[in-house]
């Protein structure tokens, strides 16, 4: 036995392969640590990238949601967003600050390979933790809203009401978001066959004053300078508000308003007092006063501005249903504003009147986000951290008021004056030739909006398009391709189904910027 004890600690045959078992550990170990570092890095990406959607997400919701809702919703999208299910105490937090909300992540990553350290250092590496964040900043994105509204007889009952629902639910939506000021600005286009602005831009320095724009030749027998304001103050009444159409091609462009181009001024809108006398009323409907000339075409009697007298008394008190003021009965453009409540009580207003005049109605939407300036104050078109934005809504085509043949104005006195004038490019007294060629200044006008651009070749102004129970398909390509995007078009079927539509468009509309 003693021989055999001597033997076997003389024998030293098997210290090659017990050295390399102790020296594999660490060797394994530190291929071990290089691995497990890399999946440890990708999954932490992939559960970055699912808390970054998750705070886009959640700054979609009202202000007024609770923390605990708010983390409730995003540990339920990171687990939605992370499905291997490889990291273990996942621990997801959300809390949304004055003008912020921040998503804090933290979760352990179970290690392989690496373990193997563990018979060598004593220690625990059989985890690692993991913590990330990401946080998303309302108030860097700014928007400027202009809501286009269809407020034509047709629209009148059930369709005005949903629309004020529908109006209201998205300016709640984008107010909930203006957590700084001046982040969400929203305004108010409600047209029929004309837009009706506050009186107090009677004195803006881009209306007609004096009377040069190009418009009042083709009415007032071609006598320059007719100042209209005067002509309201000599009747005794007061401007509605209401304004006209600028000429061709102004109709469809935004140039700044200057004196020096006459053309590009906005002119108060004036129906003039029609054809004859008294007895001539049921031909001539808006004849409110006695014509100073008792010969000459209807238009040379209709046109002549030395009717327009103090003594010249109108038939009957004057309305917006009957002297220059004719038509002018729907509610106010509200310029872009933050005052929330005031543009709702606007929007409560509306009454829903007259035909249709679509492309007045979008180049006002237009212009009150435009640089020009003319409604409100406004962001350039190449601030990268503004977004405008027009919301075009409409229950039908372009349909012009026309009259019966005994009358020879062929129409009623709109935003385009009469047809004969040739202002939306004909004068033909056929409607359907009248109705496409509005349409085809709507084209016009939508192609110009869509083709500005900012530097990122994104679009300056982008409008997304409604129609409210239409069937019309020449209506509805009209309105698709005005729209910025395929995706910006709504065909909504029933109106009740239109505050679905747009609290889509105010979750697309709401501009978020991302920050870690």
């Amino acid at each position: 036995m003693r021989n055999l004890l001597r033997r076997f600690r003389a024998d030293n045959a098997g210290n090659v392969a017990m050295l390399f078992g102790i020296a594999s550990v660490p060797l394994i170990a530190t291929a071990g640590l290089a691995l497990d570092y890399t999946y440890m890095v990708r999954e932490r990406t992939d559960l970055q990238n699912a808390i970054d959607s998750a705070v886009i997400s959640l700054a979609k919701l009202p202000k007024t949601t609770s923390d605990g809702e708010l983390t409730e919703r995003a540990r339920a999208f990171v687990t939605a967003y992370t499905p291997k299910g490889v990291l273990e105490n996942v621990q997801v937090e959300a809390v949304r600050g004055e003008s912020t909300i921040q998503i804090v992540a933290k979760a352990d990553y179970p290690t392989t390979l690496t373990r193997a350290l563990q018979l060598v250092t004593n220690s625990d590496v059989s985890k690692w933790t993991i913590d990330t964040s990401a946080q998303s900043t309302w108030g860097k994105g700014k928007v400027e809203v202009m809501l286009v509204l269809d407020n034509t007889g047709s629209m009148a009952g059930t369709k005005i009401s949903q629309l004020k629902t529908a109006a209201n639910s998205l300016i709640d939506t984008l107010a909930a978001q203006a957590v700084e000021a001046d982040t969400v600005k929203i305004g108010l286009v409600p047209f029929s066959i004309t837009v009706r602005l506050p009186t107090s831009y009677s004195s803006a320095s881009w209306m007609d004053k004096t009377g040069i724009s190009p418009i009042n030749k083709e009415i007032f027998n071609g006598t320059a300078n007719v100042n209209r304001f005067n002509l309201f103050t000599t009747l005794g009444t007061s401007w509605g508000g209401c304004v006209e159409s600028r000429p061709a091609p102004y109709d469809v462009t935004d140039p700044s308003p200057s004196s020096a181009t006459p053309g590009t001024l906005i002119v108060p809108f004036f129906a003039p007092d029609e054809y004859g006398n008294s007895n001539d009323q049921n031909t001539y409907p808006n004849n409110y006063m006695s014509d100073v000339l008792t010969s000459g075409t209807f238009q040379q009697r209709q046109g002549s501005v030395a009717k327009y007298t103090t003594t010249n008394k109108p038939f009957k008190t004057l309305s917006t249903s009957f002297g220059p003021n004719d038509g002018c009965s729907m509610k106010e453009i509200m310029p872009l504003t933050t005052n929330f409540t005031s543009l709702k009580t606007a929007v409560n207003s509306m009454v829903a009147t007259g035909n249709t005049n679509i492309p007045l109605g979008l180049a006002w939407g237009w212009y009150g986000v435009s640089p020009n300036n003319m409604l409100s104050t406004n962001k350039p078109y190449d601030d990268l951290d503004t977004a405008k934005v027009i919301v075009l809504l409409s229950d039908g085509a372009n349909d012009l008021p026309s009259q019966g043949t005994s009358n020879e104005n062929r129409s009623i006195y709109t935003g385009i004056g009469y047809f004969w004038q040739g202002r939306l490019g004909t004068t033909s007294t056929t409607k359907a030739t009248q109705d496409n060629a509005a349409n085809n200044r709507l084209k016009l006008l939508c192609e110009n909006i869509n083709a500005l651009k900012k530097p990122n070749d994104k679009h300056a102004v982008q409008i997304y398009t409604i129609l409210v129970q239409v069937s019309n398909t020449t209506t509805k390509n009209l309105m698709q391709n005005c729209a910025s995007d395929s995706s910006m078009y709504y065909d909504v079927s029933d109106a009740s189904k239109l505050t679905e539509a747009f609290s889509n468009i105010a979750g697309q509309i709401s501009k978020l910027h991302l920050s870690r």
